[in-house]
């Protein structure tokens, strides 16, 4: 049992019945199922513009918004403005199918929170903080053990993730041409807990797995713009070698009357981030924005500590689109900006079968006090998971208002 605990293999193989059809039933389901594996469901550093754009904008240099997919892009502030802070929430409701029941679960959060600063014509910064991962599930399900007659219900809850903490910067080498970087420290507690009910050859058994990650990473981009008659066309690029996190892992076994039978030391852990490559192309006029990007995680050379779980590559398209409202118009309507993407990715971890993720997202862009701040309403719909091969099938819809203050720093002001 001791070497069990160390290896952590009876959390996972409970998890692999739980996506078994013929072993299972699940029967209540809340979060997303697949935020079990490695450090959960990766968030990626978006900003509200990116959020809006389907997840788009490797490429792109907006004079008004942040872009949180390439560092390159801090610099892109025009006058009259310096400054940009942002901050955002959201809302969302997931509906979980299998091909025996169907749940719906709900959950919010913070966004996160960035600010960025001009300080001359070339050089930009951001700091901020952001979920990098989050793990947040609970599914009850019904399990028949080969040497137990009648099924066990057992019940595999997972919270927690990694947080980032953030500073970027970018400087424009020559004309049209800028590159960036971001340095970021990570860090996240990870609880998984496995329940299962007295049986006939056993008690009551909890399995308590908490693990604790943490390092410093960094990550590049850069961004090249040229001007063709009325529009202009940017081409961009990321690149993250993916960071090494280390930690300590610590699993309970817990009977019945909450006290622990079983504790293994603080062993060390250690993950690896997927190393991660991103392209993209904008094309940009006086109203409009189009950005398309393709990114490559190689997940293959990432290290998840998942005892069992069969990683693969993933390519992730995403597409964006962005009507500008004018900020000098007389009219409000004519303020307004209208946004909206659509991605799609493969899903790193081989579950019984590989399958995509797939979503649209809804943006407006409503402007405050004459353009100094914007209130952003998003939409987006996610389609993860199948209901094939036993699996579960998760469609969210989330709701995500961010608030952007725009500001001006560094000029005097004059009075008559």
């Amino acid at each position: 049992m001791n070497s069990l605990l160390r290896k952590g293999i009876l959390p996972f193989t409970t998890l692999v019945l739980l996506f078994s059809g013929v072993a299972v039933h699940a029967q209540t389901i809340n979060g997303s199922v697949y935020s079990y594996f490695g450090i959960g469901n990766l968030q990626g550093r978006f900003s509200a513009y990116n959020r809006s754009m389907g997840y788009s904008g490797v490429a792109v240099r907006d004079e008004y918004n942040i872009n949180g997919l390439n560092p390159a892009s801090y610099n892109s502030i025009s006058k009259p403005f310096t400054t940009l802070f942002e901050v955002g929430a959201n809302y969302e409701s997931t509906l979980h199918q299998t091909s025996f029941s169907s749940s719906t679960s709900k959950s919010g959060g913070l966004n996160g929170i960035n600010f960025m600063v001009k300080i001359s014509p070339k050089i930009g910064f951001l700091v901020g903080a952001s979920p990098l991962s989050n793990i947040s599930y609970s599914a009850s399900s019904t399990i028949r053990f080969p040497s137990i007659a009648n099924p066990t219900q057992i019940l595999s809850e997972g919270s927690g993730g990694i947080n980032q903490f953030y500073f970027g910067a970018s400087y424009e080498v020559f004309k049209n041409f800028s590159v960036g970087g971001n340095l970021a420290y990570y860090l996240g507690t990870i609880n998984k807990i496995v329940t299962v009910p007295p049986t006939p050859v056993t008690n009551q058994l909890i399995v308590d797995n908490r693990t604790t990650a943490h390092n410093l990473g960094y990550d590049l981009g850069l961004q090249y713009s040229i001007n063709v008659k009325d529009t202009k066309i940017s081409l961009g690029a990321t690149w993250d070698p993916g960071t090494f996190l280390s930690g300590t892992q610590q699993i309970s076994l817990v009977s019945i009357n909450l006290d622990t039978v079983k504790k293994t030391d603080r062993l060390g852990s250690r993950y690896r981030l997927p190393p991660t490559y991103g392209v993209g192309l904008a094309l940009k006029t006086k109203r409009s924005t189009l950005a398309a990007d393709v990114h490559f995680a190689d997940w293959k050379n990432a290290i998840m500590n998942d005892v069992g779980a069969n990683y693969q590559n993933s390519f992730k398209y995403s597409i964006g689109y962005e009507y500008r409202g004018d900020p000098y118009a007389m009219k409000y309507i004519n303020l307004i900006s209208l946004r909206g993407g659509f991605f799609i990715q493969d899903f790193p971890v081989v579950v019984n079968t590989s399958f995509k993720a797939w979503g649209y997202t809804l943006g407006i862009g409503l402007p405050l006090s004459s353009y100094r701040s914007s209130v952003n309403i998003n939409y987006s719909f996610t389609k993860l998971g199948t209901t094939q091969a036993g699996l579960v099938s998760e469609q969210s819809s989330k709701l995500v208002l961010d608030v952007i203050i725009r500001d001006i720093w560094g000029i005097k002001r004059k009075f008559d």
